[in-house]
């Protein structure tokens, strides 16, 4: 059984590569787009809410790269 090597995933070159990590990662583990999770971030919501405080804690470790 031979396995074909993995093909990339295409891009929307519309969208910076980091934007769409950070929107995955909100999606998938927060349920929620990157603009809420950044504007509920800001606000000190997830101080609020310890149950996905760790969740919101690592997604945050990728805002530097909306900035770079």
């Amino acid at each position: 059984m031979s396995s074909a090597p993995a093909v990339p995933r295409e891009q929307n070159v519309s969208e910076p590569l980091d934007r769409a990590v950070l929107e995955r990662a909100t999606r998938r583990y927060l349920q929620m787009s990157s603009e809420e999770f950044v504007e509920k971030w800001n606000s000190g919501f997830f101080k609020q809410h310890p149950e996905l405080a760790h969740k919101a804690d690592d997604i945050a470790l990728l805002l530097p790269l909306l900035s770079a």
